[in-house]
């Protein structure tokens, strides 16, 4: 139904490609092609992101107690939720951006030790990048705003899992929003977006 298949260890980008070709007058965009390219991105969001979300939760004055053990599992709960929720937003992104009938593939990168969903596809321009930035808005900025304004400031645990969870799954998904950008700036309004392993492309419709 949701046709998800594990394809095992991934070693190289001709895995993704299996023989697949682009159309000729397809133009390359400069975004992030690859694992170690955009988990780099999150690493240097990682100083900004974390920063400014401790000074504003000092800044709430918790005046308890904090037992150490309850806010450790507290970081882990918040790290495995996180990680498998954006691996479920990226692929209900893909399920909802490429053609349903198209097999969504998930790999094991050993060396960054991640695992990451993968499909070759293409998009309309507008549907690509409102799809790759929705995740990001609706389950990391805006549940990070109403933290931070003190919505879940009644339990002094659940506005530090909250602020973990905001903080990570940003994180996650700062390689998505790097590629949405990228597509606003160089690819035509009206252009098709071509998802070609870890690269991509665009091209007119009219050009084929």
């Amino acid at each position: 139904m949701y046709n998800l298949k594990f394809k095992g260890i991934y070693k190289n980008e001709q895995q993704l490609l299996d023989g697949k070709l682009l159309p000729e007058s397809a133009q390359r965009i400069n975004a992030p092609s690859g694992i170690v390219e955009e988990n780099l991105f999150g690493v240097l969001f990682i100083p900004f992101i974390i920063s400014i979300n401790l000074i504003i939760f000092f800044s709430k004055e918790f005046y308890i107690e904090c037992d150490i053990i309850t806010l450790n599992i507290c970081s882990i709960l918040s790290l495995i939720v996180s990680f498998i929720f954006s691996l479920m937003c990226i692929f209900i992104s893909m399920y909802i951006l490429y053609n349903k009938k198209l097999e969504k593939e998930v790999w094991i990168h050993v060396k960054s030790l991640t695992i990451f969903i993968h499909c070759n596809g293409l998009a309309l321009r507008k549907r690509y990048v409102l799809i790759n930035l929705l995740p990001i808005l609706l389950f990391g900025l805006i549940p990070n705003i109403l933290w931070a304004i003190g919505i879940f400031d009644s339990n002094f645990y659940l506005s530090f899992s909250i602020m973990m969870f905001c903080s990570i799954f940003i994180l996650f998904n700062v390689g998505q929003v790097i590629k949405a950008i990228k597509v606003l700036k160089q690819a035509p309004k009206n252009s098709m977006i071509i998802n070609h392993g870890f690269k991509l492309y665009w091209y007119k419709e009219e050009s084929l």
